[in-house]
């Protein structure tokens, strides 16, 4: 999906994106595997991007750095 995005988002006129951190509520996913993985394809988006962060558990601070989330390549 996030592939997809990357690849279509100017053709289907996305002005802007929200989305929730994928996997992280009901598919018990961690934000510190999935954040630096959203990161790596939304990064080069020149649009908008949102994602909101689960709710239910405190997420470290060394996970939300920006360093961190671009750690992939």
């Amino acid at each position: 999906m996030l592939k997809w995005i990357q690849d279509n988002y100017k053709q289907q006129g996305i002005k802007s994106l929200a989305m929730s951190a994928l996997g992280c509520g009901l598919g018990n996913l961690q934000w510190q595997d999935v954040g630096p993985l959203m990161c790596k394809f939304l990064k080069e988006l020149d649009i908008q991007v949102c994602i909101y962060l689960p709710t239910d558990g405190k997420i470290a601070d060394e996970f939300l750095t920006k360093e961190f989330l671009l750690s992939l390549k």
